[in-house]
């Protein structure tokens, strides 16, 4: 007997193909009301399932990460801001406190000038005085920029750094500079008495003439007695100028007997300057009057002989020889 042609499947073959084909999975919840569900599924299904879900956890925590990140550094950036404003506004400050300074020794300098032409002006006083009482302080105080150069020359390294050493010498620079002000003050009170002082003596000649009586004891021209003569007689054409011999404030200006027309300065000090037998007095009292500034002109009023100055200094109320002051 033929078997039928086609082909047949042998239990066995059966029985293989179906142990590997894919089983199914079930999967059941139960939720709080309601029967248990099933979701019945393939291995293959679930586990694609799986990657998605491990795809998309990765993805979350890579935001997660990322956000986080992110956060971090947008703190820092503001944290960096804050203090780039904190340290713009302490170099603004430190750009404020080099101003002053600046001012400072500008105004010290302006100060010295003054103090060495006023006693320059006196001619008194030696240039190597004047070079030790200002040129020390000069020296000192051009000396005083370079100090901060050392925070210019590390200006690559951390800049809070430099703030830090620049408010150091600032305040260094200010400690000095207010040391030299000091310095600057007492020595310009001091020149300005000296040259007060100076201003006061009467050592340059009232008029252009000739001497005709010395001070001390002589025979008087129109009485003939023997007399002291407290003064100079300086004989000049009438009319000629009369200038004050030192800066002081006029305590007389008028007509006194003998004397005639008389000028009488307060130079202080004790000193007095007296300009007698004057034919015009250019000056009124309590008027300032400074060394050279005319004052009256020669004449021959009251007892005189002929056109002439009487001229007399007194130091506190004592009559001396003006050749103790005339250069």
């Amino acid at each position: 007997m033929r078997h039928r042609s086609g082909t047949r499947h042998s239990p066995d073959k059966l029985r293989v193909a179906k142990s590997t084909a894919p089983r199914p999975i079930t999967l059941m919840y139960v939720p709080t009301t309601g029967e248990p569900k099933r979701l019945v599924t393939s291995a293959k299904t679930l586990r694609g399932l799986c990657a998605v879900l491990i795809l998309f956890l990765t993805f979350v925590s890579w935001l997660a990460y990322s956000w986080h990140k992110q956060g971090v550094e947008l703190a820092e950036l503001r944290y960096l801001h804050s203090v780039a404003e904190e340290q713009k506004a302490e170099l603004k400050a430190l750009q404020e406190q080099t101003r002053t300074l600046t001012e400072r020794l500008r105004q010290l300098e302006i100060l010295e000038t003054k103090i060495r032409q006023s006693l320059e002006a006196e001619g008194v006083l030696s240039q190597s005085f004047i070079s030790s009482a200002l040129g020390v302080a000069s020296r000192e105080t051009a000396t005083l920029p370079s100090r901060s150069s050392d925070a210019v020359r590390i200006a690559n390294r951390d800049i809070g750094r430099v703030i830090q050493l620049s408010e150091q010498e600032i305040a260094e620079l200010d400690n000095s500079l207010s040391g030299l002000e000091s310095r600057y003050e007492d020595l310009d009170s001091y020149a300005k008495e000296v040259v007060r002082w100076l201003r006061a003596q009467p050592n340059i000649w009232p008029t252009r003439g000739s001497v005709t009586s010395n001070f001390g004891w002589r025979r008087h021209p129109i009485t003939g007695r023997y007399e002291f003569h407290p003064a100079l007689d300086i004989a000049a054409p009438y009319g000629t100028p009369i200038v004050a011999a030192a800066d002081g404030r006029v305590e007389f200006a008028g007509y006194r007997s003998g004397y005639g027309r008389t000028v009488v300065i307060n130079h202080g000090y004790g000193i007095k300057t007296l300009y007698a037998h004057c034919s015009t007095i250019k000056v009124r009292y309590g008027q300032n009057v400074v060394r050279g500034q005319l004052i009256a002109t020669v004449g021959d009023s009251g007892t005189a002989t002929g056109p002439h100055l009487h001229y007399e200094i007194h130091v506190s109320g004592v009559a001396v020889n003006p050749f103790k002051y005339l250069k």
